[in-house]
Order: C-alpha cells, then sequence, then structure tokens
C-alpha cells in the first residue's frame, strides 16, 4: 500500500476539463487500461484507488499520467481523519 502523497506524485493524477479528479467511466474512454485506477471505498469510511476497472465499493475512476504496473498494488485516496487520530 503507498501513501496519498506517493501515489499523487509518482502516478500524477490528471483531472478532467472541469478540474475534478474523479470521474465517471465514460471520461476514462480513450486512454490506456493501465493508466485507469478505481477510486473504492471498502466500508471503512476511508478511500483508496486500486488499479483498472472494478465496480464492487466504487466512488469513481482516476486517469493519471504514469501507467500502472502491478495489478496488486492499493493506493490511499483519503484517508478519514478519524483513523488517522
Amino acid at each position: 500500500m503507498i501513501g496519498e502523497w506517493e501515489f499523487e506524485s509518482d502516478y500524477r493524477p490528471i483531472p478532467t476539463a472541469e478540474g475534478d479528479l474523479v470521474r465517471h467511466i465514460d471520461q476514462t474512454r480513450g486512454y490506456p487500461m493501465n493508466r485507469v485506477w478505481s477510486i473504492v471505498e471498502p466500508g471503512d469510511n476511508n478511500l483508496y484507488a486500486i488499479p483498472g476497472y472494478h465496480l464492487v465499493n466504487l466512488v469513481g475512476y482516476v486517469v493519471t499520467e504514469t501507467p500502472w504496473h502491478d495489478e496488486e498494488l492499493e493506493a490511499e485516496w483519503f484517508i478519514s481523519q478519524t483513523e488517522e487520530e
């Protein structure tokens, strides 16, 4: 698992034209699959980025400048403050 700052610096999420990082599946068309991440919320009030297209616990998708090469990689997208304390 990598932290959210490491994810941002290593993979560089691409914002939509509106400036949003999380997007609908329709906004991932035209990008290679290895640059698409699913943002999921597994029930612990935290959000994680996982490589590729997933549907379970899905919040949305992120497209990155840098492709992923490990399907098992997980990244923190947002960790609740109550979890960190």
